[in-house]
């Protein structure tokens, strides 16, 4: 089986998405603790499904209380009825109360590229002629992280989310896909929303989010980590990767250079020139095999070769010394 959250740790348009990441924690079990930004988030989930399934409000003094009851007073989610479909499953069921747990149905659940999904709606809903799926995202600071509406087709979530619900809905030409974000902190909220179509959902995953899971097929096979790839960018990503002091490739990209193999970079670079480009020399060579040895940079190979050469001259230079004494 696999989660909506497992391809996100995979995927790299996603922020913080890695395959060497996804490797770690679900090939390998190596699963971060639980931050409190996702404690909060689990407890403001649980006051929004209270209040959609029976009307309730949040208790003024429970956790989160404040910041769920403004964004319910400011009238932007929608009001409780029998047509809200809170914690819907792939499966067409509903999460079970007091956090039992059932298997998934997996003859009914959604499948990408012959993978079950197992995964719950935070709100399914049709009120008109368009289709809604509308997830809540709490954030200390929902200004900065919040999607911009352009982007939300390119989650994956979203379009998975309404490609699970399509046999449900089977004359949807159009779909409303959503966040709504809501501040851990203040009573600060809003959502952001677009209109798609039913062909733009089916292309993003049945051609694009099946192509990922493709390659974490693959990815999963593997048992060096060397082999598996990696996203620089990801390493630092919200409160950083929490697999930074395993990770190979975060620790080769921690290298730093003294101001001295800085200038030893500076003068193989060398003035720019116009003459046509000579074929690759050795030296060349030499870059190119020890990127694709340690995964480093170009330049950070070629500061490494002109550190080594200048240890070796000046290791040339003490023999002769010594032997000229002599």
């Amino acid at each position: 089986q696999l989660s909506i959250s497992q391809v996100e740790s995979f995927d790299e348009e996603q922020p913080g998405g890695c395959p060497r990441r996804y490797w770690f924690e679900r090939v390998h079990d190596l699963k971060p603790d639980q931050s409190k930004p996702q404690s909060d988030g689990e407890k403001g989930h649980a006051l929004c499904g209270e209040y959609f399934a029976t009307g309730a409000m949040p208790a003024k003094r429970v956790k989160m209380g404040k910041t769920v009851t403004a964004a319910i007073l400011k009238g932007e989610l929608p009001t409780p009825g029998p047509d809200l479909l809170s914690e819907v499953r792939f499966d067409g069921t509903f999460k079970p109360a007091h956090g039992a747990w059932v298997p998934m149905n997996e003859a009914e659940t959604l499948h990408i590229a012959g993978v079950p999904f197992d995964g719950f709606i935070d709100l399914a809903y049709r009120r008109g002629a368009i289709p809604s799926i509308l997830d809540l995202k709490f954030s200390a600071d929902i200004d900065e992280y919040a999607k911009p509406v352009d982007k939300l087709i390119r989650t994956v979530q979203l379009p998975v989310y309404a490609k699970s619900q399509m046999p449900f809905y089977p004359d949807a030409k159009h779909w409303e896909l959503g966040h709504h974000y809501i501040g851990r902190t203040a009573g600060h909220s809003f959502p952001r929303k677009v209109i798609v179509t039913t062909e733009q959902i089916n292309h993003r995953v049945d051609v694009e989010i099946t192509a990922l899971v493709e390659r974490m097929k693959v990815v999963a096979a593997m048992n060096v980590e060397s082999e598996v790839p990696f996203n620089r960018r990801a390493c630092h990503t919200w409160m950083g990767c929490p697999h930074q002091s395993i990770c190979s490739a975060y620790r080769r990209n921690q290298v730093s250079f003294s101001d001295e193999e800085q200038a030893l970079f500076q003068e193989l670079e060398g003035p720019a020139t116009q003459a046509t480009p000579a074929a690759a020399g050795p030296d060349d060579a030499k870059v190119v095999q020890l990127c694709e040895l340690t995964g480093c940079t170009p330049d950070e190979a070629r500061a490494q070769l002109a550190k080594k050469a200048k240890l070796a001259a000046e290791a040339d230079a003490a023999r002769l010394a010594e032997a000229a004494k002599k």
